[in-house]
């Protein structure tokens, strides 16, 4: 951890003499310091910093390392081995791997971020209009904080087990910046206890900030999203029934359940299904995603991307599914090696043409932070999973869901509503989580077409087979160059210093 404080530390510090309110004014590695939190518009503008940086917590190598890691994607012939130690999970895949120090480092930079917020923001004296809304600046960065250590959590510790919870390493807790420190894992009892105070602070915070379709900012409704997405890491499913049954009953958040209403809502970012969806502009960096499953060059009037949906994964939808239907586009002109063919690709974040520069295709969006279709699944899983299973109560989410996006209605077992984790949320970097949570591995990737995937050894590819307690699927390793630098950090079991 030191040397991520230290290269935290080492990038300029921000002036104070920013007045902008312009989401995009600051850069991602840029860190506030104490001095500047003098007025009621420092905070105000810092506060904007850090939606920024919670939005670039979402999407691009966030979402992509646990996708193409799990069973719904196969590597092109061609990928040129992008992520193909994290798509293989073999011998090649170790704790130096650069997409799994690029998350750790990422997160951690931008907590760093919300740490010196939430300690400075109440040296500031305002007016009591002033001083009310910088709590709610306040309680956003508790909600960001909350967020970034249960993503850092869940990556890269075990699945919560209430049983060792109090032994099992969880990752460093580290809520001040000392470029000195040497940080200890805490253990995923203590990680949990954080996560839970930093929610409930966010609570306290945004009680007066009433949910809203598509919010560009965290309302009280985000914390219950995010409590109840927790409540169900922790196997709480009282809590995670409890918050997502309130959710669906506000009755704000609406599925889209028609063609119209879908396409407004996946791509023009307009519809009402997201409880957040943060802001972004053409010029911003962050939300540009799907680059690596569509590939479109406009000069060769071809597509080229690094991972083709599985036919397993295509084979999950019914034929009236809207997800089927629009999450996945077949073009006869994807290039394989010299000559095209006939593919189907994964569509579902093509790019608000709205930020197109004109010139090049930026698969740029607005983030979909919580949206209500998780919500659902919550719902559904955390009923049937109950010690006294509600399946009344989960079959109503599940069909709610299902018969919105026009699948097929089926009873509310466990098997189907795993089944409907995988196509509701396909692409969000979740489905790795949900076997861990589930305590299950995965077998083979079926391919679309078998010339057009990488194959050798298929055992590494499209006959994977990845065992339930598989080290390098149950959690990522602490990344290598924080072994090397902190003796004070473990090792997770099955990985090593490379």
């Amino acid at each position: 951890m030191k040397n991520i404080l230290i290269k935290t530390l080492g990038i300029a510090f921000l002036a104070t003499s920013i007045v902008s309110c312009d989401l995009d004014i600051y850069p991602t590695n840029a860190l506030v310091s104490e001095e500047a939190f003098e007025t009621y518009d420092d905070a105000a503008n810092f506060a904007n910093g850090l939606n920024t940086y919670y939005r670039t917590m979402f999407y691009g190598v966030f979402s992509e390392t646990e996708e193409v890691q799990g069973p719904w994607f196969n590597a092109q012939l061609d990928f040129g081995n992008r992520k193909g130690d994290v798509h293989r999970m073999d011998a090649s895949l170790t704790s130096s791997c650069y997409d799994f120090e690029d998350v750790w480092a990422e997160t951690y930079s931008k907590i760093m971020q919300f740490n010196n917020f939430i300690n400075n923001v109440d040296k500031i004296e305002g007016s009591a209009e002033e001083t009310a809304e910088l709590q709610v600046f306040k309680g956003r960065a508790f909600l960001y904080r909350a967020s970034a250590y249960f993503e850092l959590l869940r990556r890269f510790a075990k699945d919560y087990d209430a049983s060792t919870a109090d032994s099992d390493l969880g990752v460093p807790l580290v809520l001040t910046i000392d470029v000195n420190a040497k940080p200890a894992r805490n253990t995923v009892a203590e990680c949990v206890a954080q996560i839970t105070s930093d929610l409930d602070s966010a609570a306290l915070g945004l009680a007066n900030e009433p949910g809203a379709a598509a919010s560009i900012y965290p309302t009280i409704d985000a914390v219950k999203a995010l409590k109840a997405e927790f409540a169900l890491y922790r196997d709480d499913y009282t809590e995670a029934a409890s918050l997502s049954q309130e959710l669906i009953d506000e009755g704000l958040y609406i599925l889209s359940s028609d063609a119209t209403a879908f396409e407004n809502e996946w791509t023009y970012d307009s519809g009402q299904e997201c409880i957040l969806q943060m802001t972004t502009t053409k010029s911003s960096e962050s939300a540009n995603t799907n680059a690596i499953y569509i590939g479109y060059d406009s000069g060769s009037d071809n597509y080229s991307p690094d991972f083709l949906p599985t036919q397993s994964l295509l084979n999950l939808y019914g034929s009236n599914d809207l997800r089927g239907k629009y999450w996945f586009t077949k073009y006869d002109n994807v290039q394989i090696s010299t000559s095209n063919k006939s593919l189907t690709l994964f569509t579902k974040y093509p790019g608000n043409p709205n930020f197109d520069d004109g010139s090049n295709r930026s698969y740029k969006h607005k983030p979909k932070i919580f949206t209500i279709g998780k919500i659902y699944l919550i719902n559904a899983e955390a009923n049937i999973m109950k010690a006294t299973p509600d399946e009344a109560s989960a079959k109503l989410s599940l069909n709610a869901l299902q018969s919105a996006r026009k699948g097929n209605i089926t009873d509310a077992t466990m098997e189907n509503i795993k089944a409907e984790w995988a196509r509701e949320t396909i692409g969000e970097g979740l489905y790795i989580e949900c076997l861990k949570r589930w305590h299950e591995g995965f077998s083979g990737r079926l391919p679309q077409d078998i010339e057009a995937i990488s194959s050798n050894p298929a055992s590494a590819y499209n006959e994977i087979d990845v065992a339930a307690d598989f080290a390098k699927l149950i959690y990522w390793p602490i990344p290598s160059y924080e072994l090397q630098v902190n003796a004070n950090l473990v090792q997770n079991s099955g990985w090593g210093i490379e």
